[in-house]
């Protein structure tokens, strides 16, 4: 697969064309690469060739999380003829279907472990180069990841929408779940456990739907919409007037996912996957229950969001934000929480308060940050770029594979935390320690 990944990267170096296979299992992974592909092609004034595995037969199917995604158009994508592509689609289907179904069968035989490793069973054709200087570069340096000017690539304007048919069907289809030709709708998104994995170890990435309640009717009251978006597993919400519980309608489908998030006046989330496909169609969006700092923060400017809380049990209190933008690698990122470190959700009042404050934004027309959200952003690249600055993973490829990439998303998100919570929980954190005991 590396002598194919070569011939993939001559190619895209030297012609008119980027071909690309963004991943196809994970709609993040699959959004973020698509928004970045797209940048390349823009910079570079070429056309991204967007490909996919056919799907197998039976257990063996490619994961793929949403189809609709790959009939996306913008100015720098390139609509291949169909005979093409489908004799590329063909090709990548034989080249990787083989390794795919051995890896399958691997698994199921002797255990999870013997599972072949992903760059043999899922194409990443293009990708190498989207945050990296070079496919293989010896080391990282930040004067590479500056000639990228990712803050100037991110905050460009880039046009990403449905294909005109598919538009036009969806918005029929969104007629009939109700919404008025005129109104305006938010696009929720609250993760549970239910989607990948319902006995999954790490659940601090989730929330409480119930919770965001009074922010709902926020919403509702001032006469938008709210389009609760998921999957089927979904904890179902109380009826609610002008609220509609997507998932549980039979009007989910892959074409209403996009749809909805791709036409939502804004969109309110939590670090979870389809929070990149709100960044790759570019809406406004307020992140609440932050679980990292690296990963997932307010990207263009006037997003906004606030981070779930940090309690230390051996200082038996929580820390400030100031405390948690300092702080280790092992506190940044929501997988590598220490015994010490437990994670508090965001309370009811919180999350109601950060959306009338983003309403507010979006009224007025603000999304230049507070002097206090500038100092929080300066601390945090700052900080950011002295843990990037250092090795990550053993594995020296996955290493500045992901040293780069968190580097364009430290760069160039240009978004802040809402100024209210900031303000509460600035160098002292607001909220009260017998909540965690």
């Amino acid at each position: 697969m590396k002598l194919l990944n070569r011939i993939v990267d001559a190619i895209n170096d030297r012609g008119p064309f980027i071909f690309f296979t963004p991943c196809v299992s994970v709609i993040g992974n699959c959004s973020e690469e698509l928004v970045f592909g797209l940048l390349r092609a823009r910079r570079e004034n070429k056309k991204l060739v967007v490909l996919r595995p056919y799907e197998l037969p039976w257990k063996f199917r490619f994961p793929i999380t949403n189809r609709e995604i790959f009939n996306l158009t913008s100015p720098f994508h390139a609509e291949v003829p169909a005979p093409i592509r489908i004799f590329l689609q063909l090709m990548l289907t034989a080249i990787y279907g083989p390794f795919h179904v051995l890896s399958r069968l691997l698994g199921k035989a002797l255990g999870q472990w013997a599972h072949l490793d992903g760059r043999l069973t899922h194409p990443n054709l293009g990708n190498t180069t989207l945050w990296m200087p070079t496919a293989q570069p010896a080391e990282f340096h930040w004067g590479a990841v500056d000639a990228f000017d990712w803050p100037q690539q991110i905050q460009k304007p880039l046009s990403v929408g449905m294909r005109p048919d598919k538009r036009a069907l969806a918005h029929a289809i969104r007629l009939e779940m109700g919404i008025p030709e005129d109104a305006w709708f938010v696009g929720l998104h609250v993760r549970e456990r239910g989607f990948y994995n319902p006995t999954e170890e790490i659940t601090c990435r989730n929330a409480t739907i119930a919770n965001y309640i009074p922010a709902i009717r926020e919403i509702t009251d001032r006469g938008g919409w709210v389009v609760r978006l998921g999957d089927k597993t979904m904890t179902p919400l109380p009826p609610m007037e002008r609220v509609i519980d997507y998932p549980h309608t039979r009007f989910k489908s892959d074409l209403m996912d996009m749809h909805l998030i791709g036409e939502c006046r804004f969109y309110i989330g939590i670090p979870s996957g389809i929070l990149d496909t709100a960044f790759l169609f570019q809406r406004p969006t307020l992140i609440m229950n932050m679980t990292t700092t690296a990963l997932a923060y307010p990207r263009r400017r006037g997003d906004r969001g606030i981070m779930k809380h940090i309690y230390s049990k051996s200082k038996k209190r929580f820390f400030s934000v100031k405390e948690i933008l300092e702080s280790p690698w092992e506190t940044q990122i929501f997988y590598t929480l220490g015994d010490d470190i437990e994670m508090f959700e965001n309370s009811p009042e919180e999350l109601r308060e950060a959306v009338v404050e983003f309403m507010r934004n979006l009224d007025d027309g603000i999304d230049a940050p507070t002097p206090l959200q500038a100092e929080a952003n300066r601390i945090r690249i700052e900080h950011g770029r002295q843990l990037l600055s250092r090795v990550l993973f053993a594995d020296h490829y996955v290493d500045m594979h992901n040293r780069y990439r968190l580097a364009s998303r430290l760069e160039s998100s240009a978004g802040s935390l809402s100024q209210t919570f900031l303000e509460k929980h600035w160098t002292t954190s607001g909220r009260n320690v017998a909540a965690a005991t």
